[in-house]
């Protein structure tokens, strides 16, 4: 039986994501250029693979998109699907993308499909996509913020992440940036180059990772998705959330409590213990008060 199962493990299908490299133009109309590799190590077959992306709050669409196949260091750009394609079966769109939107709870995700029949080997597609009104500019502040969805729950494991955002200008006044998702990971800042680079060695299955950026408003002259928020959002009060919110300090908070509660088992155990010796202690004397 343990043989059988084992037989079965090894051939149940499955990939992970060997390499996982995004460039972020951010526009100064507020907008967002995206152009995103991925690397997959596909283990079994497929004829399907899903790129998935959670769009910023408020954002339902992108545009302009194209997927391409890398194969030998050169990139061949792949059809784009018309609607009555999607009822074929994925055998005859190979070598055609789709792009379809699902409304989540507080978000649109939005789902490249890339039909390409592919079997136990390393492949790399390269997709690019314009976002727009990805930028907030807050009127009431001298701040702009980006959230981005880094990565949102692909049910896969990656290696190798690498993020990198460009600005539209360098040497902002303000340059701020967080990651929720993980303790792990190398996060830089650059004024001088107006870049913002996030960095992570590996990401385990069903993990999201989501960035808030937040920099001077006036690199975005013409951004026209305004925002009026109060209290007035200043980089020190978002710095303050963003810390009291990060992963690290629910870690450690997490850490604390558990080893609270560890203790307080521990002495209730031991008063337990101590309760139990005293009341056999006491029983005896009372014996032995009773036969003398």
């Amino acid at each position: 039986m343990s043989i059988i199962l084992v037989i079965k493990n090894i051939n149940k299908r499955h990939y992970d994501i060997e390499d996982y490299n995004s460039n972020i133009q951010l526009k100064n109309d507020g907008s967002i250029g995206v152009s995103t590799r991925v690397q997959y190590n596909i283990h079994g077959k497929y004829d399907l693979l899903v790129i998935p992306q959670a769009l910023p709050k408020d954002v339902d669409t992108i545009n302009n998109v194209e997927v391409y196949e890398i194969k030998n260091n050169k990139q061949v750009l792949l059809k784009k699907g018309t609607n009555a394609d999607i009822s074929k079966e994925a055998r005859v769109n190979a070598g055609k993308y789709f792009v379809t939107s699902d409304l989540a709870e507080t978000n649109t995700k939005v789902k490249v499909r890339i039909y390409q029949p592919v079997e136990n080997e390393r492949v790399t597609y390269k997709l690019t996509y314009n976002v727009p009104n990805a930028v907030i500019n807050y009127g009431n502040s001298n701040i702009s913020e980006l959230n981005w969805n880094i990565l949102s729950n692909w049910g896969h494991k990656f290696s190798n992440i690498d993020i990198t955002f460009d600005l539209p200008k360098k040497n902002p006044q303000i340059l701020r940036a967080w990651v929720r998702g993980t303790t792990n990971g190398k996060i830089t800042t650059s004024k001088k180059n107006g870049k913002v680079n996030f960095n992570l060695n590996s990401l385990s299955e069903n993990k999201s990772l989501h960035l808030r950026l937040i920099c001077s408003k006036d690199l975005f002259a013409y951004n026209t998705n305004n925002m009026f928020k109060t209290p007035i959002p200043t980089e020190s009060s978002i710095a303050r959330y963003e810390y009291k919110n990060s992963d690290k300090v629910k870690r450690n908070s997490k850490i604390k409590y558990t080893g609270k509660y560890i203790s307080i088992t521990i002495l209730l155990i031991v008063m337990a213990i101590m309760g139990i010796s005293s009341w056999r202690v006491l029983s005896r004397n009372l014996v032995f008060i009773k036969l003398s």
